[in-house]
């Protein structure tokens, strides 16, 4: 048999009860969704980034939350230090004298 002749193979099969057809309109009406958001996104940025009388803070890689920056999109190189005053007790991040931790117990 050929290929031709066997294409049509599959017709002869008993549990064979007709083509069933996948419908993939919610997962493009995603897709659509998802785009449009994306564009959004993108455009809000390029306002925000360009056409704003903030333009100077969005272009600045030193604002925005430092704290859970990483260190491969931002290395610790020629940064400013970080702001500690924000936290509550700040001498946790200080370096202590062992002698001094001994004689406060």
């Amino acid at each position: 048999m050929s290929t031709i002749e066997e294409r049509t193979a599959y017709l002869d099969n008993p549990y064979f009860k007709g083509h069933v057809y996948g419908n993939f309109n919610p997962f493009y009406v995603t897709i659509a969704i998802c785009t449009v958001l994306g564009v959004f996104i993108f455009a809000l940025n390029i306002v925000c980034g360009c056409c704003s009388k903030h333009k100077q803070y969005w272009q600045d890689r030193h604002t925005g939350n430092r704290w859970l920056v990483s260190f491969w999109s931002a290395t610790p190189h020629k940064q400013p230090p970080l702001d500690l005053t924000e936290l509550k007790d700040a001498s946790h991040f200080q370096p202590v004298n062992r002698q001094q931790e001994q004689l406060r117990h």
